[in-house]
């Protein structure tokens, strides 16, 4: 009898035939390569998610506000994500992606260990911008090595696979964070977790190559030989296009109302139907890395499907946010968690798959060489917004409405919120008109 495949293993198997050979690596090379991509970014997502699930205790030890928290989920960390994945993205094109990866895992990694070591909101803060520093050099060169791992037909399912890491991290990092924290502290939490993730990083640089100059993809050597000058005019010509903006700005705006939610929904989920800690955890894990992986593998496989149409790569995560608005709605007011569980598992599910095709979508709007980089300057402009404000902006509203709906003011916040989706679909609408004229193969 054959033995059954999991969704994620046929997936897997699927992308790795697509790509078999495209940089001369056997399959099995190439899946160890993108697995420990994978574990890599799952880390990333995990480390900086902890303080979400921790966010009661945190509170209660450094006596800090939602604004306060929020500021230390959000603004600490995306001061430095944001201004230095850019230069970071520079020194990844001319340099070495997997290098500069590697370096930016251990250094989140420590400063993540020193999260659990902060005495006060200001050391916190501190060491947040740490975590924001090393994980700038985390996800552009990340996304830009799988794009030159696989040929364009098995490129979106690819990343949809190194996406999956993202849900996978985001729910089961807080709810082992959780566990640490009800058997020992909130504090042990964070120094395991960045622990795991400076063991880790001899595996990851063992396991993750540069394609080799024999076989980088075409065009590369030629841009990696530009001057600074024609770099610079190259990046410009890339922040010229209104395609690039708008689809930037829709994704920013989306991406307000994805992340404010999943870093409040533990949170909401402790205040609004009294779960503790642990419960909170579990029944985030499962929103989020089951409804976060159904999310990114539809998307990835639709992409795959219908991708022909390139509009259909902006138009997708337009339609997505607008159908989550009814799901999140009813959810966040039901009465009883039975009935918000299923209504909210199907909102994680539609917000979740909108990052997939924008990635696709960045990765061809410029030549091969210069992945890493626009990659870079979409998500300082993606995450600035939406991890530095969003985050931030739902703590703020939770407190200024605190003296009106008590524990119920973050359930008000994230319902104000969701306003954003239908605001984002116009830019991404704009985006679709030019989209073809700017893709590059």
């Amino acid at each position: 009898m054959t033995q059954a495949q999991s969704p994620a293993g046929a997936l897997l198997s699927d992308a790795m035939e697509h790509g078999a050979g495209h940089q001369g690596w056997s399959p099995s090379r190439r899946r160890v390569a993108l697995g420990a991509l994978m574990v890599a970014y799952g880390l990333n997502i995990a480390d900086r998610q902890l303080i979400s699930i921790l966010a009661g205790p945190i509170k209660a030890d450094l006596r800090l506000s939602d604004t306060e928290i929020g500021l230390m989920g959000g603004v600490a960390f995306a001061i430095f994500y944001a201004a230095c994945a850019l230069p970071l993205s520079f020194l990844a094109d001319r340099w070495s992606r997997a290098n500069v990866i590697a370096i930016g895992l251990g250094l989140w990694s420590f400063f993540t260990l020193l999260c659990g070591a902060a005495q006060s909101g200001l050391h916190l803060f501190l060491a947040r911008l740490g975590v924001g520093f090393g994980e700038a050099g985390g996800a552009a060169p990340s996304f830009s090595l799988v794009a030159s791992y696989y040929p364009p037909e098995g490129r979106a399912r690819a990343v949809a696979l190194l996406n999956f890491a993202s849900p996978i991290g985001a729910g089961l990092g807080p709810l082992l964070g959780a566990v640490i924290a009800s058997l020992l502290h909130w504090r042990w939490a964070f120094i395991i977790a960045g622990a795991v993730g400076l063991i880790f990083v001899p595996f990851f640089r063992w396991a993750v190559r540069d394609p080799s100059p024999a076989i980088r993809p075409k065009g590369v050597e030629a841009i990696a030989a530009m001057s600074a000058d024609e770099r610079k005019a190259s990046i410009g010509r890339l922040l010229r296009s209104h395609c690039f903006w708008f689809l930037a700005i829709g994704s920013a705006i989306s991406s307000m109302v994805l992340n404010g939610m999943v870093f409040w929904l533990p949170s909401f989920l402790q205040r609004s139907f009294g779960l503790d800690i642990i419960s909170s955890a579990v029944l985030f894990a499962m929103l989020t890395t089951l409804g976060g992986i159904v999310g990114v593998w539809v998307s990835g496989w639709t992409m795959d499907r219908f991708g022909t149409n390139k509009r259909l790569y902006v138009l997708y995560p337009a339609i997505a946010g607008l159908a989550s608005l009814p799901f999140y709605s009813i959810g966040l007011n039901a009465a009883s968690i039975w009935i918000a569980t299923p209504l909210l598992f199907v909102g994680v599910v539609l917000s979740f798959s909108f990052p997939t095709p924008i990635y696709v979508a960045v990765q061809h709007l410029v030549p091969a060489g210069l992945r890493s980089t626009s990659t870079a300057t979409f998500l300082f402009i993606n995450n600035s917004i939406g991890i530095g404000l969003g985050i931030v902006l739902l703590g703020f509203i939770s407190d200024r409405l605190a003296s009106t709906f008590g524990t119920d003011s973050l359930k008000y916040s994230l319902l104000a919120t969701l306003i954003l989706y239908p605001i984002a679909a116009i830019p991404f609408w704009i985006s679709a008109r030019s989209i073809k004229r700017g893709w590059i193969a």
